[in-house]
């Protein structure tokens, strides 16, 4: 009982130093129906028309930019997946997708799911489409670097822009935009991204109880898919795993099959508790060995290493 007593403490522990970091959204546990996209959208095409509680889907131009606003909508969808008629209809991995997922559905607006109907959807191609999300309290972040982590599942034909951008002033104004796509390997390799904001986002801003994100979608077919966002400290980027020893890291973070540890320097024991702090698996560990969790059932997991490096994971 004393072992798992402190194993226990030690998932407490990584846990209160995750949350610490974390300011908005799933890993924070801050408005999570919103970051997860429980909520239906708002939909406008008047820019600065923003909910305060929900997230707004605003309408910039479609048919090529001839017409504006168009209804170049993103919306929240619950199938997981694009109803265009040239995309696949298999549902995205993010862990919370069956509460719903935000989606510019460029293949499906342009031609409704029927092949060949090109320009016969609700907003032909090329068109623009933001997502605004509701107000986000950051008061006391002055000066903090800033990141944002969200799951994302994408796929591309000639669409120019994927980005998201951040607003300090209610959506008045917005920040240099990040692009996001070009850190995934291919557009069918999908997962959780954790990019930096600009570093000016919050520098001498005394107020920011009234910030803002806005994912952006401008282009032709075939979609984007966003889920699970959080706002974090970007100085722990270098640790998102959560290894008490920044030069070691565990990755896929989730994982479904497997995780892998990177630079350990030599075999080591690893212990995986689960959130009673009950041993659930061991055994050694060496660099580049994949270590098989399959058997292991969906939730979070604590992975102890003899050298006493430590990592919170989740298996989904």
């Amino acid at each position: 009982m004393k072992k798992n007593y402190v194993f226990i403490l030690l998932f407490i522990t990584l846990t209160s130093n995750i949350h610490a970091q974390n300011y908005w959204g799933v890993d924070a546990s801050v408005d999570v129906a919103n970051a997860e996209f429980q909520n239906d959208f708002i939909e406008t095409g008047t820019a600065g028309n923003y909910s305060n509680s929900t997230w707004t889907a605003l309408s910039i131009n479609d048919t090529d930019g001839a017409v504006t606003p168009g209804a170049a909508y993103w919306t929240r969808n619950t199938l997981g997946y694009s109803q265009g008629a040239y995309s696949a209809p298999t549902p995205t991995n993010a862990p919370s997708q069956a509460n719903g997922i935000a989606i510019f559905d460029s293949d499906f607006m342009d031609n409704g799911g029927t092949p060949s109907a090109f320009g016969t959807g609700t907003s032909p191609s090329g068109h623009k489409g933001e997502l605004i999300s509701p107000r986000i309290n950051l008061t006391g972040n002055t000066d903090v670097p800033l990141a944002v982590k969200f799951y994302s599942q994408y796929r591309n034909f000639i669409a120019s822009e994927f980005t998201f951008s951040f607003s300090s002033d209610d959506g008045t104004t917005w920040g240099t935009s990040v692009a996001y796509t070009t850190s995934q390997a291919s557009p069918y390799l999908e997962g959780f991204l954790t990019l930096a904001l600009p570093a000016t986002s919050t520098q001498g801003v005394a107020n920011l109880s009234q910030c803002r994100l806005k994912f952006t979608f401008d282009g032709d077919y075939y979609f984007t898919i966003i889920d699970d966002v959080t706002i974090l400290n970007a100085a722990v980027l270098s640790t998102d795993n959560f290894t008490q020893n920044h030069k070691v890291t565990l990755f896929p973070n989730p994982a479904t099959d497997y995780i892998q540890i990177n630079r350990l320097t030599k075999t080591e024991d690893y212990t995986i508790y689960n959130t009673l702090g009950q041993e659930v698996k061991s055994g050694f560990i060496s660099e580049n060995q994949k270590l098989d969790i399959k058997n292991l059932a969906n939730g979070f997991y604590v992975l102890k290493l003899e050298e006493g490096n430590s990592f919170k994971f989740m298996k989904k």
